[in-house]
């Protein structure tokens, strides 16, 4: 017939989901793995808010909370997530590096990396 081979396949993927339950939020987690080699991680949070006693003089938000009713305020938070990954690619001879997290002010982290640091004033 001649001309050029042309092949394909359907775009199927692979969905392994689960959900951890942990105090006052539920996480979802899904690992998406493609034919291709594509691997993708969705990460979904679901629960309710934790709430806290706010009194009226704080006004309706300050830099730890928001108010959500006359008397209580939601605390302001970050959810962090970590995953590990170990892939053998052409040998199993691998690497091994690890993240270590530290506490400082909200100028030392914005000031990190900068090569002309922000002052306070």
């Amino acid at each position: 017939r001649g001309g050029p081979f042309v092949s394909g396949l359907p775009n199927h993927e692979l969905h392994v989901r689960f959900a951890m339950p942990n105090g006052n939020y539920d996480y979802i987690v899904t690992y998406r793995f493609k034919l291709d080699g594509h691997v993708r991680v969705e990460i979904a949070s679901s629960g309710y808010i934790q709430t806290h006693f706010m009194p009226p003089e704080r006004g309706s938000q300050d830099s730890f909370a928001y108010r959500v009713q006359r008397f209580s305020g939601g605390s302001l938070h970050d959810h962090t997530y970590g995953f590990k990954v170990d892939l053998d690619v052409v040998s199993e001879t691998n690497s091994f590096k690890t993240v270590a997290y530290k506490t400082g002010s909200t100028l030392e982290a914005v000031n990190a990396g900068l090569e002309t640091p922000l002052t306070t004033k």
